[in-house]
């Protein structure tokens, strides 16, 4: 099981994880890793991911259960992956990427649709990737959603059932 931390300025650390030892007491191999994006490496690997969200920190994400396989602690249908906040957006990326190699996964209160999550929170949690009206970045920069929402609802039906607040 790969555990994602969060941010994705987290850092995974010998630390106190709760998911991450309710897994390992539970009989799952868990690894946590500091992908591209997390502190810890230097600002350069901090910035590694800014205009590249949901690209080569996927890529670092799935060489952790590829490392997994080749050291025989798992079987490659036996991978699973969760995380919260950034953690899950990278959960929603990985499954919708890498759909051949995680087999399971846990995705908590991340941001799988970035034109809506900036339409509906407060100004400050914009992302610099955004243009000048907030929008469009997350949608390019993810790959998750190009016109449609994860509940498979097209734009204007969400827009109507779902005004923003």
């Amino acid at each position: 099981m790969l555990w994602i931390h969060g941010g994705p300025e987290g850092q995974d650390t010998l630390s106190w994880d709760p998911w991450a030892l309710y897994l390992a007491q539970n009989g799952y191999f868990v690894l946590t890793s500091n992908y591209r994006g997390s502190t810890g490496y230097g600002e350069k690997f901090r910035n590694l991911n800014v205009e590249d969200s949901g690209g080569g920190e996927v890529v670092d994400v799935a060489q952790g259960a590829a490392f997994l396989v080749a050291q025989g602690y798992t079987d490659k249908e036996r991978i699973g992956i969760g995380g919260g906040s950034h953690g899950g957006t990278m959960v929603a990326y990985e499954v919708t990427k890498q759909a051949d190699v995680f087999h399971a996964a846990i995705e908590m209160y991340g941001v799988v649709d970035r034109a809506v999550f900036v339409d509906r929170t407060n100004r400050p949690s914009a992302s610099p990737l955004d243009d000048e009206d907030g929008r469009n970045a997350g949608r390019k920069a993810s790959g998750l959603r190009q016109g449609r929402h994860s509940s498979g609802c097209t734009e204007n039906h969400c827009a109507a059932a779902h005004p923003a607040r």
